[in-house]
């Protein structure tokens, strides 16, 4: 084992140092570009994580102003989700939530918080577990 130890050490050593070499460049990059007065959109920078953006809602939302940034949905919007959900599921009980949320072009995000109002309300009666899940109106 220490013969591999003996050949890796100095491959590793030379990683570090010039990753140490190129971090200081960056900073140093950067620190002059700030000095210069350049903006930061001028200069390359390392892509960003993806965001994760809210679906187009069926019900009318004020616009974000950044993208990315969820919208808080008004209680009107909701019981609009709410009342399309009631409403379908008495003209097709016993349907599960996938079902249910393709019928009526919701995503998850604009589906999970008018249903869990619901079936706290009692509006709905949930049958099953996770995907199995069925619904019916009261």
């Amino acid at each position: 084992m220490s013969e591999i130890t003996g050949k890796l050490r100095p491959i590793v050593e030379q990683f570090v140092s010039d990753l140490e070499a190129a971090f200081r460049r960056s900073v140093l990059d950067a620190l002059a570009a700030t000095i210069a007065g350049e903006s930061r959109a001028a200069r390359p920078s390392a892509p960003s994580a993806p965001v994760r953006r809210a679906a187009a809602s069926t019900a009318p939302a004020k616009k974000a102003s950044k993208p990315g940034v969820r919208v808080r949905r008004s209680a009107a919007d909701l019981e609009r989700v709410e009342q399309r959900i009631v409403d379908y599921v008495r003209k097709n009980p016993g349907k599960r939530g996938e079902e249910i949320k393709k019928a009526l072009g919701l995503t998850t995000a604009l589906w999970t918080r008018p249903l869990s109002r619901l079936v706290e309300r009692r509006a709905l009666i949930a049958k099953g577990v996770k995907r199995a899940t069925t619904y019916t109106a009261k």
